[in-house]
């Protein structure tokens, strides 16, 4: 089982062995065969996504958004953000036992070669095998640690953006406010009532909407990443909000709302994918009330418009500038 998995081959070949001490502790883990084949029992996951982490929980696995536990073999799964990758690889490393084995691996699509050359211009690299577009490589703890390890983690801990918000590696527009969502922000109309920003971030804009809206009754952030919910639970002291931690194309709700704030993504893997939007749309008219409205900002090239028209009694667009649209959809058709 484990030679259909990358991960499995220097286990089916020789090189390494599993270790007789436990856990073996998988970061960013997701489901494949090589999990499957150690068993619930042995690993456990740390698994910052919400749409895998309740896979896996599905699978009978241990999941965690974040351990302290000393691993005895370690696996350090690449992330679409360089910087967050690089950050549990430091965390996978300093939470290992000396002598213990780290893996990391991950595509080429991925950035799996740089990150390769970048460990091995701090640490010696055992051993790399490559499969399916692919790498997977490792090495082995000193007895010491490693001071460049312990700095790649710190990148997981929240700090202050270029906007002096909480926010990590590997959120949505990290690093400063979203062009799209501040296009979005300047033509809010006065909000009130109860609403839901979905797929919320680290809270920009959801912090502007209660600023400038005191007759909003409640605000729901939802997003998928739990790294998104605790920074935006650091950003906005309102007791107005709630916060959930969800799938935003599975989120229920607790009854139906007034208004949806959206900056929906259009990829989660570094393709491009329009259907993500689609699917954010839908979903919120299925949270508003008969007379709701959707607050939209996307990409200008992205023909969101048939999904609109399905979903909706009317919309409109708003205002174009600098590549994004915002679009206004009122009143939601039943069961889109």
């Amino acid at each position: 089982m484990t030679g259909a998995d990358r991960l499995g081959l220097p286990f089916r070949d020789g090189r390494l062995h599993l270790p007789e001490g436990y856990p073996i502790v998988a970061w960013n883990g997701r489901l494949r065969p090589f999990y499957r084949w150690l068993g619930p029992e042995r690993l456990n996951v740390v698994q910052d996504d919400r749409t895998r982490y309740d896979q896996l929980v599905a699978e009978g696995f241990r999941v965690r958004t974040a351990t302290e536990e000393t691993a005895f073999l370690a696996v350090a799964e690449l992330d679409r953000s360089r910087q967050r990758t690089l950050g549990l690889i430091g965390a996978a490393y300093s939470r290992l036992r000396p002598g213990g084995t780290l893996m990391i691996d991950g595509d080429r699509g991925e950035g799996i070669d740089g990150i390769l050359k970048t460990v091995r211009s701090i640490h010696p690299v055992d051993g790399c095998l490559s499969k399916a577009h692919g790498r997977v490589l490792w090495l082995t703890r000193r007895e010491s640690g490693s001071s460049a390890f312990d700095a790649w983690q710190q990148q997981l801990v929240p700090s202050p953006n270029a906007a002096g918000f909480q926010s990590v590696p590997g959120l949505f527009s990290a690093d400063d406010v979203d062009p799209g969502s501040a296009l979005l922000a300047r033509n809010l109309p006065p909000l009130r009532g109860t609403g839901i920003d979905l797929g919320a971030g680290w809270g920009w804009l959801s912090h502007h909407a209660l600023t400038g809206n005191p007759e909003i009754h409640r605000l729901t952030l939802v997003d998928s990443r739990h790294a998104a919910i605790e920074c935006a639970r650091m950003n906005i002291k309102d007791g107005r909000v709630r916060f959930a931690w969800a799938d935003a194309l599975a989120y229920a709700g607790e009854g139906e709302v007034d208004f949806v704030l959206m900056n929906p993504p259009f990829h989660m893997t570094r393709r491009p994918d329009p259907g993500l939007g689609r699917a954010f749309i839908r979903r919120a008219a299925t949270l508003l009330n008969p007379n709701g409205t959707l607050h939209l900002v996307g990409n200008r090239r992205l023909a969101y418009e048939s999904s609109l028209g399905a979903c909706f009694r009317s919309f409109r667009t708003v205002s174009e500038a600098g590549g994004y649209k915002v679009i206004r959809a009122t009143r939601p058709r039943p069961g889109p």
